[in-house]
């Protein structure tokens, strides 16, 4: 009782981050390792993950990984035309998210994490309500142009 006190008498509701009702949050799934190939950002999960794929992992493990990136290649589409700004320049480097509503996807990109996290590679998870610049969308996911 003593904690559901302190709970409701110490809340402040003013520390609470502002998201609008209603408002899509997005996902993206990172490790810690710079992707310095292309976006000088972390590093996106699937990037490190088709490194891993058949590498060191054992057998079992690597079976579960490949199986959930099959998955993704039959279920998530690669976007191949964007929607550019006419003030971007071509060496833009574009973020990939999830969209909170990509209940089924991110279910796996969570067993994707685990498996990566198995084995000591340290995956984060940041959500946000502001990426950027949206480049491309489709029912489940977005690329955007992070703000500078």
């Amino acid at each position: 009782m003593v904690g559901l006190f302190f709970l409701i008498y110490f809340f402040d509701e003013e520390k609470l981050p502002k998201i609008p009702i209603n408002s899509l949050m997005y996902i993206r799934f990172q490790t810690s390792e710079i992707d310095l190939e292309w976006s000088t950002k972390l590093l996106g999960i699937f990037q490190f993950a088709y490194k891993l794929l058949h590498s060191w992992l054992p057998e079992y493990d690597d079976f579960r990984l490949n199986k959930i990136l099959v998955w993704f290649d039959e279920h998530l589409h690669v976007p191949s035309k964007f929607s550019r700004k006419r003030t971007s320049s071509y060496t833009t480097r574009w973020i990939s998210w999830y969209k909170d509503t990509a209940k089924e996807h991110l279910q796996n990109m969570y067993e994707l994490k685990q498996i990566m996290e198995e084995h000591d590679i340290f995956v984060e998870v940041v959500m946000t309500d502001k990426p950027g610049y949206i480049v491309y969308e489709d029912e489940v996911q977005i690329v955007a142009e992070p703000y500078k």
